[in-house]
């Protein structure tokens, strides 16, 4: 069983969710995401996350959660389906 869940949703149309096994594929798959909406790559997105800033005050990415208002409105969940951790 899938034990993480990625969920994005854009303009207020919420995509399909993502299912992984990790945490760490989990947030692989959102800094590609986050990247390709801002127009970076994915190990620049990560460095944003790990060092917790912001993109121009346009954007952010975080450990669980990102969220981007370029050219259109888009956030990222990442949820935990297997209880704790």
């Amino acid at each position: 069983m899938k034990k993480w869940m990625l969920v994005c949703c854009c303009e207020r149309d919420i995509e399909t969710p993502e299912f992984f096994d990790t945490k760490e594929e989990a947030q692989e798959a959102m800094c590609k995401d986050f990247a390709y909406m801002l127009g970076l790559t994915a190990e620049e997105a990560k460095k944003i996350m790990l060092e917790g800033h912001d993109v121009d005050g346009d954007a952010n990415i975080f450990e669980d959660y990102a969220w981007a208002d370029k050219h259109i409105s888009c956030d990222w969940r990442i949820f935990n389906m297997a209880g704790r951790v």
